[in-house]
């Protein structure tokens, strides 16, 4: 296990190495077409970072209205499915073979019984060979609202927190976000110093 420092960069912002997701960026043939879905917002560095790949990425901006979502509002499989498809922009008449699929720190946020239909809903548009990332909190309080990432090299990302406030953190073990990623299991992971644990997910759920 490794440790990864932050530096930071302006009040309540960080700069990061991120080495799991610039790993997985850089083993891609920038000659092979490939999707890539961020659920942030978009940025000009992100964008510009991903102008050297052959690839569509599907910006959604969708955080704020997927935390919103509850198990008291969206009750039925039904309305999730709708729900999900609105905030993604995805849709069952559309043939997106996503390969990676970039979570950020959202998982910390969504009750269980989201995150779990959430993987569901999106395994519909990957492939087998789909690597999804996350940031999962350790410490016992974290941010009460995700953070907003960007890339702003080949090699760093910077994270900007939206609030000052803090709320319980959920620590979730590895077991745990087996349950809730299936069928996607933790694949490589980093502690960084700050008490984040950077995770890669993949169906195939091998370590190294």
């Amino acid at each position: 296990m490794a440790f990864i420092s932050l530096k930071p960069v302006e009040k309540d912002s960080c700069e990061s190495k991120s080495p799991l997701l610039f790993d997985v960026l850089s083993r891609i043939n920038k000659n092979d077409f490939y999707e890539i879905l961020d659920v942030g917002p978009a940025t000009s560095t992100s964008i510009e970072y991903f102008n050297n790949y052959h690839c569509k990425i599907h910006i959604c901006d969708c955080v704020t209205s997927l935390c919103e979502m509850t198990t008291e509002t969206q009750d039925t499989a039904s309305k999730l499915n709708c729900a999900f498809a609105k905030a993604l922009g995805l849709y069952k008449h559309q043939k997106n073979k996503i390969g990676i699929i970039l979570l950020w720190d959202l998982p910390n946020y969504l009750q269980p019984e989201i995150l779990s239909a959430l993987i569901q809903f999106l395994e519909q548009h990957t492939s087998k060979e789909t690597i999804i990332h996350a940031y999962i909190h350790t410490a016992r309080l974290m941010p009460a609202s995700p953070a907003m990432y960007k890339i702003i090299n080949t090699a760093h990302i910077l994270k900007q927190n939206n609030s000052d406030n803090t709320t319980d953190c959920p620590g979730y073990y590895q077991d745990t976000l087996h349950k809730h990623m299936y069928p996607f299991r933790v694949m490589r992971s980093v502690l960084q110093a700050n008490g984040i644990q950077e995770y890669l997910f993949h169906r195939k759920g091998f370590n190294t």
